[in-house]
């Protein structure tokens, strides 16, 4: 079984983050084992294993 998770709305994403928060972001998903599935026009998906 698989789970997602969104981790950006674009026009929702506090401006704020900058490129280096969001590579951190990444990093932390990737060793939580999150997998980069795909991007639509508004949402970036990742992927896991339940």
């Amino acid at each position: 079984m698989k789970e997602y998770k969104v981790i950006y709305e674009k026009g929702n994403m506090n401006p704020k983050i900058g490129v280096e928060q969001f590579e951190n972001l990444l990093n932390t998903l990737a060793a939580e084992s999150w997998e980069f599935r795909f991007v639509t026009g508004t949402y970036v998906i990742f992927e896991r294993e339940k």
